[in-house]
């Protein structure tokens, strides 16, 4: 990860209970500080709000349950999203044995492009 610069142009998205608690948004922001440790970054119409953020990690700065993500860009926090959706239905699909209808040759083909196979057993 690359140390923010002032004026930077980044995408901050509610989460926790701030997501809970108001519609769940996403907005850009800018950077308006960066120190050694930690950058704030600014975002808001009338009433602007600060939030800062750990420098190596990106996560929000505070004591308690974190209200805020940190995206490059809105395409990131896009693709975030469909990633999260595409495991989720992936874990549900094969979550119950019995439940799903893969044939074997389907479940090879799926192996094959993540890259995985089963273990070899020895029988001896």
């Amino acid at each position: 990860m690359e140390k923010p610069k002032v004026g930077d142009k980044l995408w901050l998205v509610d989460c926790g209970n701030r997501a809970r608690s108001d519609s769940g948004e996403s907005r850009e922001c800018e950077v308006i500080k960066v120190g050694r440790k930690y950058f704030t970054v600014e975002y808001g119409g009338r009433y602007r709000h600060e939030v800062q953020f750990v420098i190596e990690t990106r996560l929000e700065h505070t004591k308690y349950c974190k209200n805020y993500l940190l995206c490059d860009s809105r395409q990131d926090h896009e693709n975030e999203t469909e990633h999260h959706a595409w495991i989720g239905l992936f874990r549900e699909s094969f979550a119950y044995y019995g439940r799903n209808n893969f044939t074997l040759d389907q479940l090879r083909d799926a192996a094959k492009i993540l890259g995985i196979a089963l273990k070899a057993t020895n029988d001896n």
